[in-house]
């Protein structure tokens, strides 16, 4: 009888180490209201369903296979991201959140946890998983862009989403037998333009809301890590980690995406910040022609985006965020090697979005590091204190007034269009620093590019003083007003006023610049070491010329 009472024990412990196998008994779901326990429940819906505005609830360690409705302004809190794991049924058995909920984009949603609170009172989830178990692909799906999988989906609704791990959003690629060639991960996602990590839209006449998501983890997503819209929605995405799978070859895969384009705007004017957060190895890399994987690849997909606006509200803070790649891979399809038109992977893309405030973040590794578009209305930056450096292009075009506070510290790339620039202003041009110009239009051209290179070619042309109005063929004119210095620049290859101008902080001389081919480089005085500097050099010279004398004294 003890042989038996002890092997009983063994088996209890190994099912319990396995949490996913062991089907939870009454009691493992526990409701509270005014801080008193009220009852315990089976599962996280049947206390949620007995749950009122400002009720708590908490959920033991475990995996609970359900998918959840939130309607109550209710604190959902797990025993720990590691512990408590909210997993999403098979997909044979989702149904469509609330029974008929649907995004701005008009699609049918399927949530693992689906929050719409009917009065309007915040909501706390923490604490938890959230694992979509790679139930994404609903292949009888009557439009297969029709829907929208999502670990966490918030509508109409102020949230505080903390310490929470999202997973497995997504369908796989191997489902519609695509599989990928050495080099890439094997698990890649389907490349249809939907499932969502974590969303959030409050749409226009359903007042404000604050989505709010914090000391979080999102991995193993399809389009989208983090997406939030909406013309009534401020975000505060802040102290999260995004990682990426390194190299995809069917999904695009950004990571933190505020608002999107549609004709009525009711997905734009999104407002808010995002802060200290690291976005890790994002990347879009078809295989290029004639490469193992090869596929009919649609030449203006664009690549992935770490952080897209489009159309975002006015203002909106990036700050002191790290956005990585593990080694710089220019993707064939992009701006510098592309012969189809292809679009590049970037770290920053702003999409018609006005002010946008970026500030001490680490940028590398990128075609693009932080750029601008023209949609509807003309963007402008305002770029401080960043360390953005070994991308293609460090900062691109757009169209509106930027403002670069270049870092020292790296040498960096500023690209132009030909024209259809706005005026920029660049503090910090020194050492190593460059610019260039692209046109779009020049016969043979992909990107403004031929070979990878700029069509604009300096070769040939001068740097003088003048005030822009007659420019020789792409040469450049300076002026220095007493404050700035203004670069006149000559794109069109006639003789003329200058088709671009920038403005360069303090002042700069004709000796300073040097047309280097399709290049506009820095050749001025190199930037002033200081007294700790001076120092440190003679220090470590001192101490080189001492062991030089050492080695000399052993040798004879």
């Amino acid at each position: 009888m003890k042989k038996i009472f002890k092997l009983s024990m063994v088996l209890i412990a190994l099912l319990m180490s396995a949490g996913e196998m062991l089907a939870f008994p009454p009691g493992s779901v526990h409701l509270y209201r005014s801080g008193s326990l009220l009852s315990d429940y089976p599962t996280i819906q049947s206390a949620v369903d007995a749950s009122q505005d400002g009720d708590s609830i908490l959920v033991d360690a475990g995996t609970f296979i359900e998918q959840v409705t939130i309607t109550t302004g209710i604190t959902l809190r797990g025993a720990g991201r590691d512990l408590t794991i909210i997993q999403s049924p098979d997909k044979s058995s989702l149904v469509i959140t609330g029974g008929n909920w649907k995004n701005l984009k008009n699609q049918d949603i399927y949530d693992v946890i689906g929050i719409k609170a009917t009065n309007n009172v915040a909501v706390v989830i923490k604490d938890l998983r959230v694992d979509g178990n790679d139930q994404g692909y609903f292949p009888l799906a009557p439009d297969i862009n029709g829907y929208d999988f999502q670990g966490i989906g918030v509508f109409n609704t102020t949230v505080t989403i903390d310490n929470v791990y999202v997973t497995g959003v997504r369908g796989l690629a191997s489902e519609q037998l695509f599989f990928p060639p050495a080099g890439y991960p094997t698990d890649q996602p389907l490349g249809y333009n939907h499932n969502t990590g974590v969303f959030a839209e409050s749409s226009s006449g359903a007042g404000p809301h604050t989505f709010t998501l914090t000391n979080s983890y999102i991995t193993k997503f399809q389009k989208t890590a983090i997406l939030a819209w909406g013309p009534t929605l401020t975000v505060d995405i802040n102290n999260n980690i995004v990682q990426g799978y390194g190299k995809t070859m069917w999904s695009t895969g950004n990571g933190i995406q505020i608002a999107s384009a549609v004709s009525t705007g009711d997905r734009t004017g999104t407002t808010g910040s995002i802060t200290n957060n690291q976005i890790l190895d994002i990347g879009f890399f078809p295989p290029a022609p004639g490469e193992p994987g090869e596929y009919a690849f649609n030449p203006w997909w664009g690549g992935s985006t770490c952080i897209l606006f489009w159309e975002a509200g006015d203002g909106f803070i990036i700050d002191g965020n790290t956005i990585s790649r593990t080694e710089y891979i220019p993707s064939w399809n992009s701006v510098t090697t592309s012969n189809n038109g292809g679009y590049s992977n970037m770290a920053i893309d702003a999409v018609s979005t006005t002010n946008l405030m970026v500030s001490n973040n680490t940028i590398f590794n990128f075609d693009e590091g932080l750029i601008s578009e023209t949609y509807n209305v003309t963007p402008n930056i305002i770029a401080t204190g960043n360390s953005i450096y070994n991308n293609t292009h460090d900062y691109g075009w757009g169209g509106g007034d930027d403002i670069y506070v270049l870092n020292n510290s790296y040498p960096e790339v500023v690209a132009y269009n030909a024209s259809g620039n706005g005026l920029d202003v660049i503090t910090n041009f020194r050492d190593g620093d460059k610019l260039y110009v692209n046109n779009y239009d020049v016969v043979g051209s992909v990107n403004g590019l031929i070979g990878g290179l700029p069509t604009i070619d300096f070769t040939g042309g001068t740097v003088t003083e003048g005030d822009g109005t007659a420019v020789a063929a792409y040469s450049m004119q300076i002026y220095y007003d007493g404050t700035q210095t203004h670069l006149y620049i000559d794109t069109d290859g006639v003789a003329d006023e200058a088709e671009l101008e920038i403005l360069f902080n303090g002042e700069y001389l004709t000796s300073y610049f040097l047309l280097n081919g399709p290049f506009i480089e820095y050749a001025g005085p190199p930037i002033p070491l200081s007294n700790w500097a001076i120092f440190l050099g003679i220090f470590l010279m001192g101490g080189f010329l001492v062991v030089l004398y050492r080695r000399k004294l052993s040798v004879a």
